[in-house]
């Protein structure tokens, strides 16, 4: 199970690829995104791909719900209100996956999470238009997996990722 707090550029490209390839996938979002989403799906675009997908977005993840891997991919500043809500998720196998700009978010997430916080660089070109379509611009979808004190990463966590579209280094 996969969970990705934001469905923006990268959330809704790197999510979108997920769920072509068949990942069970939970989107955390805002009010306004959920609704987009619930009421017009995930659309997608992309130059191998073009679709709108149904997804399941929350705006608050439940207490008994627990993730394998959950993606951070938000905004810088929107990461310390997320990090309470993102405390439900966690299970004692969970991996955090952050995608942010910049790196102050990983000794955040560390303390929040110890040990079960995850390196992760996307390389992805996608935009979020005007109408809420993510489209992603090239092909380019490479992701950079790694343990924050050169631990390996777990298998369950490198299967979610391994697959068709994305190129997992």
């Amino acid at each position: 199970r996969i969970l990705i707090a934001g469905a923006g550029a990268t959330g809704g490209a790197l999510g979108a690829r997920l769920i072509v390839a068949g990942q069970d996938m939970t989107f955390l979002t805002r009010e306004r995104r959920a609704k987009q989403l619930a009421s017009d799906g995930l659309r997608f675009r992309a130059p191998d791909c073009d679709g709108v997908h149904r997804v399941r977005a929350v705006t608050r993840v439940q207490d008994s719900e627990q993730y394998d891997v959950v993606i951070v991919a938000v905004k810088a500043p929107a990461l310390d209100d997320l990090i309470p809500m993102l405390t439900p998720a966690r299970g004692p196998q969970t991996r955090f996956v952050p995608l942010l700009n910049g790196m102050e978010h990983m000794s955040k997430l560390e303390r929040a999470f110890p040990g079960q916080v995850l390196g992760g660089i996307l390389r992805i070109v996608a935009t979020l238009d005007p109408h809420a379509t993510v489209t992603q611009m090239t092909e380019l979808c490479s992701l950079s997996l790694g343990g924050l004190a050169g631990d390996a990463v777990p298998e369950t966590v490198r299967r979610a990722f391994d697959v068709d579209a994305i190129d997992l280094e």
